[in-house]
């Protein structure tokens, strides 16, 4: 315990003397939403195999599979906005440290699109989101409002030319967003690296914060251990909300 109290005083030291802190997020910033993360006990693949008829669980996430059977996918997409989740605390820990007019820099994992709502201004979603739709043929532009409406209905959204449309979420074997790799290739210039809910298992972003953290003072934040540990300065094996609330404890005590 003594162990895990010098941790947390080595990582908030850490972050209170950063200026620019470039962050990485996962699934697990947003489990305190309520949203199920991936791998761990009672996440998403756990059931969805049963749940949404897939003949594995991560067929739902595979573009060969979209392409014979959308609807699992859609199934989980109508979900997911019929819950209207709302930003955790972790998000909005980000956005308190924007407004101490630290530069922050978010690459997120999840497409939820919380971080956005937390108010945070730069955020690249290196998987896609759902806030926006396209033909997965043609690549045409698809109106959001009107995907949902015709998925919510059971039905399979169509382009134009006939092709099936997705919400621009980048699935298993698709190419991340050019700014992510922007971001990769040139990363700005930054005084910490943070990587927080991610099980680093998934590349490129797994590979990113390898980099990051071989270069820069460095933080992982997880509940579990990752592949990748051994590269970050500290390491601290937390839930996220936990860390959060740890945080505003010592600001309270400081003043």
């Amino acid at each position: 315990m003594n162990d895990s109290r010098e941790l947390l005083k080595k990582a908030f030291r850490q972050i209170r003397e950063a200026n620019s802190i470039i962050i990485l997020t996962g699934a697990g910033v947003s489990t305190g939403s309520g949203i199920p993360d991936f791998r761990g006990p009672g996440g998403l693949y756990e059931n969805s195999a049963e749940k949404f008829g897939l003949p594995y669980p991560e067929a739902i996430f595979e573009l060969a599979y979209f392409r014979k059977n959308p609807k699992p996918f859609y199934h989980f997409t109508a979900e997911m906005m019929a819950q209207q989740y709302k930003p955790s605390s972790f998000h909005y820990f980000l956005k308190e440290l924007e407004d101490e007019k630290r530069k922050i820099t978010i690459v997120t994992q999840n497409i939820d699109g919380l971080h956005q709502r937390a108010g945070s201004s730069e955020v690249i979603p290196c998987h896609g989101d759902l806030t926006s739709a396209s033909c997965i043929e043609c690549e045409q532009a698809f109106s959001i409002e009107e995907f949902n409406r015709i998925a919510a209905a059971g039905d399979v959204p169509r382009c134009e030319c006939g092709g099936t449309v997705k919400p621009d979420v980048v699935f298993f074997g698709e190419n991340l967003p050019e700014s992510f790799y922007r971001l990769y290739l040139n990363p700005p210039q930054a005084d910490l690296f943070i990587a927080a809910g991610s099980s680093l298992t998934i590349h490129p972003a797994a590979g990113f914060a390898a980099d990051l953290a071989g270069r820069l003072p460095s933080i992982r934040l997880n509940l579990q251990t990752t592949p990748y540990d051994a590269c970050f300065n500290t390491c601290l094996n937390i839930r996220i909300e936990d860390f959060v609330k740890e945080w505003h404890s010592q600001k309270a005590e400081v003043r």
